[in-house]
């Protein structure tokens, strides 16, 4: 019974840090942003490295991706097949078609 007492606490101190954490975050990008459109209004150049590395932190404290992509964390192994003959065959024929596409570009450079 302690030991489930002490990891329900455990988890609820966790996520209460973590909520802490992204609020901190959350104020800090828009302290920044705040202060970066007064420079603006006032005719300042604005730099937007310190801009991103706010925004990119606060994307990650949301657990969200800070690229163009979506970052896929587990593999889904029911779609994980080997492929068919069919798939095989237009496999090596889709290759042939490479090879040749770049043997082309070779000849044709030099």
């Amino acid at each position: 019974m302690k030991l489930d007492e002490d990891l329900t606490a455990l988890r609820e101190e966790t996520k209460r840090i973590a909520t802490m954490n992204k609020h901190k975050v959350a104020e800090a990008f828009k302290r920044t942003m705040d202060l970066r459109i007064k420079q603006l209004r006032k005719g300042e150049s604005v730099t937007t490295a310190d801009v991103k590395q706010l925004w990119e932190m606060f994307r990650t404290e949301l657990g969200l991706s800070t690229g163009k992509t979506v970052i896929a964390h587990t593999i889904n192994e029911e779609d994980q097949k080997p492929p068919t003959p069919e798939e095989d065959e237009l496999g090596r024929e889709i290759d042939q078609v490479i090879k040749r596409h770049y043997d082309r570009q070779r000849k044709t450079k030099k």
